[in-house]
């Protein structure tokens, strides 16, 4: 991800086989400020809280994640 430091935007939505394992290291973006994991397989995104300028962040359709790993 050394490459994308200034990556604004990405949508990773639909990919329905991304896991909590292939969205690691993105709290290493620092200009990230809107991510789309909708439909995905994400069951916690608590590390996200790294990602100080996110400004949205899309979970619709993650069937795997619980108000609980949401805080987390």
């Amino acid at each position: 991800l050394e490459a994308c430091q200034d990556l604004i935007r990405l949508s990773l939505r639909g990919c329905h086989q991304l896991t909590d394992e292939g969205i690691r290291g993105l709290e290493t973006l620092p200009n990230l400020e809107e991510l789309d994991l909708g439909g995905t397989s994400v069951t916690s995104v608590g590390h996200l809280k790294a990602c100080r300028r996110l400004k949205e962040l899309d979970l619709s359709c993650c069937s795997k994640l619980t108000d609980d790993t949401i805080d987390g």
